[in-house]
C-alpha cells in the first residue's frame, strides 16, 4: 500500500498523453499541490486496459480520495467542497 506524504488527501488524475483538456486541467490543479497528493493515472498503460475501458471518452476524470468530483472540466467549487470535508477531518 503506498504511503501518502504529509497525510494529504489523494487525488487521482486519469488521464492519457496527448490530452489538451487533462493539460488544461492539470493547470488548474497547480494551486492545490501543497494540500493534495496529485497521482496522475495514465489510462494507455497496459496496466491500466480497465481505466481504459472506463473513461476513455471522459477524461480527463477526477477522483479525491476515491470519490469522483469531475471529468472533462475542473468543478473547483466540487473540489474546494470535498477538500474542505476532508481538511476538517483531520
Amino acid at each position: 500500500m503506498e504511503e501518502k506524504p504529509k497525510g494529504l488527501p489523494r487525488l487521482k488524475l486519469y488521464t492519457k498523453d496527448p490530452c489538451p483538456l487533462c493539460d488544461e486541467l492539470k493547470e488548474q490543479l497547480a494551486p492545490y499541490q501543497d494540500r493534495l497528493q496529485i497521482v496522475p493515472v495514465d489510462i494507455t498503460a497496459p496496466e491500466n486496459s480497465q481505466y481504459r475501458k472506463l473513461y476513455r471518452y471522459e477524461i480527463p476524470v477526477v477522483f479525491l480520495e476515491d470519490r469522483f468530483v469531475c471529468k472533462h472540466r475542473l468543478d473547483v467549487s466540487a473540489l474546494e467542497r470535498r477538500l474542505s470535508q476532508l481538511e476538517a477531518l483531520q
